[in-house]
């Protein structure tokens, strides 16, 4: 017997407001995420990725300026509408970010150290005194950085860009969530560095059985690291499935026009297709 989602999303919405005028970032967002899955949420830039994954715990402006609607179910507790008291014990604690660009999510006149040690206070007031800080050091020893006390004492100038993404992960780890969303976790950096993030990820939701929400728009990543995928246009999903199925079979025309993008060697072309060929060939099939 198939276990409960750990997140069910039903019919998510997220509408700003400005000047008197309603935009739409993204409508019916439905989805569940089962314990230890890794689901990828895949789309071009703008099409409502991120906004509706902040839009889990609230992560946006407050009302009137963002309006979010629809269900949010963690574990069979609704976080839509659910008093800003409560949720903030949501965030960090059962639901973690990955953020994209870790150098401008890192406050650059604090340590390392410091600011994954102020996530544990908030979220884990069982760790107090010397325990702060062997936790902070066990998290960034976790992500695989070599000399964690180092690192915890540097600032985030002092570190590379992937020793910075992985004490990122190292602060979302600190708080044990259940959920962690990873926003283009490796917008940046090198396919070598890529690489190795991703392998963390996926080692990390073996071990502690962690539901991972990946949001990326690179189908590469997608084929080597997710179970499942969900395709974005335009605010809506168009397509949801198993990753195999869906590399193989897509049935959404925006599903192949992303697919046919990806480059791939010994493919002989003047220039690669955009995804406004591929919908116009679709349109006229």
């Amino acid at each position: 017997m198939a276990s409960e989602p750990l997140l069910r999303v039903r019919d998510l919405g997220v509408t700003f407001r400005s000047g008197g005028a309603d935009t739409v970032a993204s409508s019916g967002v439905t989805y569940d995420l089962a314990p230890g899955e890794i689901l990828a949420v895949v789309g071009e830039s703008g099409s409502g990725k991120s906004v509706s994954a902040l839009a889990l715990t609230r992560l946006l402006p407050a009302a009137p300026a963002c309006r979010v609607t629809g269900s949010v179910l963690l574990e069979g507790e609704e976080l839509v509408g659910l008093p800003e008291e409560r949720l903030a014990k949501v965030r960090g604690k059962r639901i973690a970010y990955i953020f994209q660009e870790p150098g401008t999510s890192m406050n650059p006149v604090y340590t390392i150290g410091f600011q994954i040690a102020e996530a544990v206070k908030a979220h884990r007031p069982e760790v107090t005194g010397a325990d702060v800080r062997r936790t902070v050091e066990a998290s960034l020893d976790a992500v695989g950085i070599r000399e964690p006390a180092r690192a915890a004492d540097s600032y985030p100038h002092e570190l590379s860009g992937g020793m910075l993404q992985r004490a990122m992960i190292a602060m979302a780890l600190a708080c044990e969530p259940k959920v962690l969303v990873a926003d283009e976790p490796t917008t940046a950096l090198d396919v070598t560095i890529q690489k190795q993030i991703m392998e963390l990820l996926a080692r990390l939701r073996r071990e502690r059985g962690m539901s991972i929400l990946l949001i990326t728009h690179n189908f590469g990543i997608v084929a080597n690291t997710a179970d499942n995928v969900l395709v974005m246009s335009q605010g809506r999903v168009v397509e949801q499935g198993p990753v195999a199925r869906v590399m193989s079979a897509p049935e959404h025309p925006y599903t192949r026009g992303l697919i046919a993008c990806i480059p791939r060697l010994g493919q002989r072309r003047r220039r690669l297709p955009t995804l406004e060929d591929h919908l116009r060939e679709s349109a006229q099939a």
